[in-house]
């Protein structure tokens, strides 16, 4: 009990320590739980042990319970990490729950075998009565049996913001240590799959995709709501990958994959561009060779888009890019190509173009395809009036 000169400088302060475990039939239960109270108006050092050695226990305004270690199981599937719920009063207007995690990880099996784990490495959620901010990162483990046809290596961050305003707040757990809860303006929905630098990677039955992707949910001031969808560092393998390694890989790969996605009620607005090419091993099986440069754009919205789109490292640094297309509506197709049947080879730039045009003057648009072609040119074939060629072509249909 705290006594001071003004009633603000008064109140209870406490922690009480308990270490639980239960054993129903069906159900384990168990951990070392924590229940902190202050009724003042700050904060409170609290010395709980009475031993100067060891460090003060800060209880801020309120009620936190921590538990450290938990764990439940039911029928075989186990819950266990370390938690900490504050509920703060000291405005007693605008009430704040916090929930702050750690170490936190779901088996699923069947009793006596674990088949996937998902483990929420960190995160934490802020409940007040303008709505709910929360930042999650979690990943998923694979049994063995499993992960011979399906491999997910990497992690999945969720964001959540349905107030208007930046929620910025440092939350603690004994013996993890720090938790920061950091999120942009909303409101908004956002779930990221790996990050700048560290991709995630997914296999299933040899096809192998390793990629940065987010998407993202947003109202914007009138009420309406859009979808960003990104992706980055992205590569893929389509194909029979043989034994260990890439030497006998039979099939295509994609890389320096790069796409923004816009989608909007009166439509969609996106880029994309990669490489392709066959993979060394299917060209001496089948004879000719491609490489591809691939770039995409579309836009059916009807006007401009210029929308930056933001993928988050984990350290809280942001690298950014810019959707920038003009007024549709058109679907773009361009390609630099390469394509090698034994020493012959026809290269060039190619590009497709679907959008309305208008034909004859004081006509109505109409639906039409632009086909370009530049810098065509066919080598290797021995003949010297051939391999100097240089072709550029277009065609309206």
């Amino acid at each position: 009990i705290i006594t001071g000169p003004n009633p603000e400088d008064s109140g209870m302060v406490g922690l009480i320590s308990a270490t639980v475990v239960m054993d129903v039939p069906g159900v384990t239960a168990g951990g070392t739980f924590e229940v902190g109270f202050n009724t003042r108006d700050e904060a409170y050092d609290l010395d709980h042990d009475g031993e100067s050695p060891t460090p003060a226990v800060t209880l801020n305004p309120g009620i936190t319970v921590t538990g450290t270690g938990v764990f439940l199981t039911i029928a075989g599937q186990t819950l266990t990490g370390n938690f900490t719920f504050q509920k703060d009063t000291s405005i007693p207007s605008a009430p704040v729950v916090a929930v702050a995690v750690s170490d936190v990880s779901l088996e699923l099996g069947d009793g006596s075998s674990t088949f996937v784990s998902a483990t929420i490495e960190r995160g934490a959620i802020l409940i007040t009565n303008e709505g709910v901010a929360a930042d999650l990162t979690a990943g998923l483990t694979l049994a063995p049996e499993l992960s011979e046809d399906f491999h997910f290596d990497g992690e999945v961050r969720v964001q959540i913001n349905t107030t208007s305003s930046r929620v910025a707040r440092q939350f603690t757990i004994p013996l993890t240590g720090d938790i920061n809860l950091d999120v942009g303006a909303g409101p908004y929905l956002r779930v990221q799959a790996g990050e700048p630098g560290s991709p995630v990677e997914i296999a299933v039955f040899g096809q192998t995709l390793s990629t940065v992707f987010f998407f993202e949910q947003i109202e914007t001031s009138a009420g309406s709501k859009l979808i960003r969808v990104g992706l980055t560092e992205t590569s893929l393998f389509l194909g029979d990958p043989g034994d260990d390694g890439t030497e006998d890989d039979l099939g295509v790969t994609l890389g320096n994959g790069n796409g923004l996605l816009l989608i909007t009620p009166q439509g969609v607005a996106g880029t994309f561009s990669g490489s392709a090419e066959l993979t060394p091993a299917l060209t001496r099986a089948i004879g000719p060779g491609l490489e591809l440069d691939l770039s995409l754009e579309v836009n059916t919205i009807g006007v401009a888009v210029n929308e930056t789109f933001t993928f988050i490292s984990e350290d809280g640094t942001t690298d950014s890019a810019i959707l920038d297309l003009v007024a549709g509506p058109y679907f773009r197709a361009q390609a630099n190509a390469a394509l090698t049947i034994e020493s012959v080879t026809l290269s060039g730039n190619f590009a497709f173009e679907s959008s309305q045009r208008v034909v004859t003057p004081g006509s109505p648009a109409v639906e039409a395809l632009s086909i370009a072609a530049q810098g065509v040119t066919v080598s290797g074939t021995g003949l010297d009036d051939v391999d100097d060629m240089r072709g550029t072509g277009a065609l309206l249909v």
